[in-house]
């Protein structure tokens, strides 16, 4: 294969992991009435929700993992855990042909670059039916490093001969694992003033994780999905501040917003992106909180997508999130 002396770096965390062998056993299904698919970033925060979905609609979910930290967390969530080394594609390609699987799910993260690769080694590995996850962030009009991998790897998914469905979620919320409605939710808990950069009028349209795994699946049955390219958001769009409100409204707390010019904001946030190691957020964070991010959920309903509003979503994230 052309491409197989580049590292795969899909997962979530960096330790390194066994290589698989080519000559392990094949995985079986159970019985020949559950259908085993193979889900690429399954210890991930929507990879939970997919697992959890598949193994309602009684799939035999197997995770591939790339690291001991990765596998112990797909075993946690009750499925089998096929390692293989990210520094090593010929391993990805045995732990997929191990599998047993001509389906394929797969939420890793496309702005890594390596979604042609992964596409290739599935090729390879017998995949016929595919499901990738990307982002409406691929419409973004704000310059940045991760829009023209993310493009390449929905031409490769396009241009291969995997029958195949992408997925593009809009900011995705909901327990657990929830780096973005859980954080603002804790802040909105303890203090009554937010900052936003610019006005905060600009549209969100959140998806709740439960929904989008549901959908994924629901769309791998679904042969009208093939060869889509299908935009899930939340059912409708808000402003940021209106959904500051509801949010703080699921903690029966009332918030006072509080506009800062964006120029400002920009410089501050950079500051602070060059001098922590670790950033929290980035300038192209900021910008894009003032690009509004809405879109028409119509051709995702029509193909079953079933969305939670968002009132109804983070009034239930609240609820787990402080058991009140």
């Amino acid at each position: 294969m052309s491409r197989t002396a580049q590292p795969f770096n899909g997962g979530q965390d960096g330790t390194n992991s066994p290589p698989a062998t080519s000559e392990a056993p094949t995985m079986k299904e159970t019985s020949s009435s559950t259908p085993v698919v193979t889900v690429a970033g399954a210890s991930g925060f929507l990879g939970g929700a997919v697992i959890r979905a598949l193994l309602a609609k009684g799939y035999q979910p197997i995770g591939l993992a790339r690291s001991a930290t990765a596998a112990a967390t797909i075993e946690s969530r009750g499925v089998q855990a096929i390692r293989y080394d990210e520094h090593n594609p010929e391993t990805l390609l045995a732990a997929l042909r191990r599998s047993g699987a001509t389906r394929l799910i797969s939420c890793l993260n496309l702005a890594l670059g390596q979604g042609p690769l992964l596409v290739e080694l599935a090729e390879a590995a017998g995949i016929t039916r595919g499901i990738f996850v990307s982002t409406t962030s691929i419409f973004t009009t704000i310059p940045n490093h991760s829009k023209p991998k993310r493009l390449a790897g929905e031409a490769a998914i396009e241009s291969s001969s995997i029958r195949s469905t992408i997925i593009r979620p809009t900011m995705i919320y909901g327990l657990p694992g929830d780096r973005n409605m859980e954080r603002l939710l804790r802040l909105l808990r303890v203090t009554p003033i937010v900052v936003v950069p610019g006005s905060g009028g600009n549209l969100i349209q959140p998806v709740h994780v439960d929904d989008l795994g549901a959908f994924i699946v629901h769309a791998l049955a679904n042969d009208q999905t093939i060869d889509q390219a299908i935009n899930v958001p939340g059912p409708s769009a808000m402003t940021l501040r209106e959904a500051l409100q509801i949010a703080a409204g699921s903690l029966n707390k009332k918030v006072r917003i509080v506009s800062v010019p964006l120029a400002p904001m920009i410089r501050f946030v950079s500051l602070y992106e060059h001098l922590s190691r670790r950033p929290r957020i980035r300038v192209e964070q900021v910008r894009r909180l003032n690009e509004d991010k809405a879109f028409d959920p119509e051709l995702a309903i029509s193909l079953g997508f079933r969305p939670t509003p968002f009132a109804v979503g983070i009034s239930e994230e609240s609820t787990k999130l402080f058991n009140r």
